[in-house]
């Protein structure tokens, strides 16, 4: 007779199950492998040009430079990655065997290759002028815009408004400068330890602290928090403000800074759909180019919320404080719960049920 009890056997079938689900799965796309003197390159059909980061693991010994950076372009119909050959290689194999780790938005996914390698005199490389410095920062500013009325950041940007509505205009442009100052650090923030986890070796793309069942599972449980307040009827002000203030005496304005960077921490993973192109291009540049695409990100951001504080004039146009403050808490509440329940799944799927019954 079995000393295992079916609750153990389960858990165990969970965590081989979890494990089973991180290993490579065959590739069924479209897929060209090209390789000259100077270049090796792998190219596959990608319509929705929604990958943020891609790196190649090759098994063939002698194929790619490995100190050399891997580049990879989101072109119209494809996605295609570059990387330096050895000045001295003796691999000319036929066949390609690696991995490919491909990361989306707020997910990564691995391949296994298997394919022949066809040996060209020159290997095309995209132009990365095609998107200039300065049109990546128009984009950027632009796509932070709209990122305030996506579900995961609306209703954070909504609660700052109706803390402006709530202080009759006093301080609120103080506010909401301070708060445009917690979403451009939170942004500096993400994008310096992005780098630093590339050069360690890690092959990391935007928005990969969601990758972390432990931020996934306390953002979740946070959000759940925030719609719980709202939805029955705690003043927005007090008590919520107070988790911002941390039980502290101050006016507020470690509240503003919070909510700013709470903001970009649940931005980032709504980013991907609508902003490859410039995300992926300014994750591809040194650190200086890519601080400015991503501080033009932070600033459109918090661009609606800063220009309701900085001009008072704005802020008239907002109703008077009264019950239907109460009321769109409760509406808000709606999205709250529901950013909450989708990042209990992206729990369930980085951990299992296991980590799903932790949380």
């Amino acid at each position: 007779m079995s000393s295992y009890s079916d609750d153990d056997i389960q858990a165990s079938r969970e965590i081989l199950s979890s494990w089973y689900n991180e290993l490579p799965i065959n590739f069924d796309r479209k897929l060209l492998v090209e390789a000259s003197n100077n270049y090796f390159s792998i190219e596959w059909e990608n319509k929705n040009n929604d990958i943020t980061q891609a790196y190649f693991f090759p098994e063939n010994k002698g194929l790619i430079k490995y100190s050399s950076k891997q580049d990879f372009y989101n072109l119209e119909n494809s996605t295609k990655l570059v990387v330096e050959r050895p000045i001295k290689y003796s691999n000319n194999a036929k066949n390609v065997i690696g991995v490919l780790e491909v990361q989306f938005a707020n997910t990564k996914q691995t391949y296994q290759i298997d394919q022949s390698i066809s040996y060209v005199d020159k290997i095309d490389i995209p132009e990365t002028s095609n998107l200039s410095f300065m049109v990546a920062i128009i984009l950027a500013f632009f796509g932070g815009i709209i990122l305030n009325i996506m579900p995961c950041v609306f209703p954070v940007i909504a609660l700052k408004v109706m803390s402006f509505v709530k202080s009759h205009l006093k301080n609120a442009w103080r506010h909401g400068l301070v708060f445009g100052l917690g979403v451009e650090l939170s942004m500096l923030a993400l994008l310096s330890l992005t780098f630093i986890f590339r050069n360690l070796g890690q092959a990391v793309g935007w928005g990969w602290q969601l990758q972390s069942s432990v931020v996934s599972t306390l953002l979740s449980l946070l959000f759940f928090s925030i719609a719980f307040i709202l939805f029955f009827k705690v003043e927005i002000g007090t008590s919520f403000t107070r988790l911002g203030n941390l039980g502290s005496k101050s006016t507020g304005y470690l509240n503003s800074l919070l909510l700013g960077c709470l903001t970009v921490i649940v931005a980032t993973p709504c980013t991907g759909p609508f902003m490859g192109a410039a995300i992926g291009w300014g994750l591809s540049q040194p650190f200086y180019v890519s601080s400015f695409i991503f501080l033009s990100l932070g600033l459109g951001v918090a661009f609606p919320t800063m220009f309701l504080s900085l001009i008072p004039s704005s802020l008239n146009l907002l109703p008077k404080p009264g019950a239907w403050m109460v009321k769109v808490g409760q509406v808000m509440a709606i999205p709250m719960l529901l950013t909450a329940i989708w990042l209990a799944w992206v729990v369930q799927r980085q951990s299992g049920f296991i980590g799903l019954g932790i949380y």
